[in-house]
């Protein structure tokens, strides 16, 4: 399934300050509860974190947006600080997508062993092509991992 489409589309917060106020979050689950509202119960959507949010207010926001059923958060974090990954994984029960910005193989391979990524989400262009992709994706299926290809 790819989106935008009437039956999937990903919606999120975009580089912004955050302070994490009870308004900043009902905002941003307000926007999940509309979407949900307009797509109905069948519909997959996803939301992108832009790695702009601090960990405390997505934590707060994935318990919010929880009976929202959203596919997967994305790009929950800056990468490269996998105790970040582990402290937001231990917290939100939303399966996160990662990997959007990895170059090699070897920047997949502490958050399939850590238990942090539940979506590689690899992108073909960052990752140097289709080749480079493939070995990511044969690596996350060593893992059960499934790819959700970026662009």
């Amino acid at each position: 399934m790819v989106y935008p489409t009437a039956k999937a589309t990903k919606i999120g917060a975009g580089p912004q300050p955050f302070s994490g106020t009870p308004a900043q979050i009902e905002r941003f689950v307000k926007m999940v509860a509309d979407t949900r509202q307009k797509m109905g119960p069948e519909a997959l959507i996803m939301f992108d974190a832009h790695c702009a949010m601090p960990p405390p207010f997505l934590m707060q926001f994935a318990a919010a947006v929880k009976p929202y059923d959203l596919l997967y958060l994305e790009e929950p974090a800056v990468p490269g600080n996998i105790e970040v990954f582990k402290r937001l994984k231990q917290h939100i029960d939303i399966p996160l997508a990662v990997g959007e910005q990895a170059r090699t193989i070897w920047e997949v391979v502490a958050y399939l062993q850590e238990g942090i990524a539940d979506i590689l989400q690899i992108d073909c262009a960052h990752t140097g092509g289709i080749s480079q992709m493939r070995k990511i994706a044969t690596l996350g299926e060593a893992y059960q991992v499934p790819i959700a290809p970026h662009c």
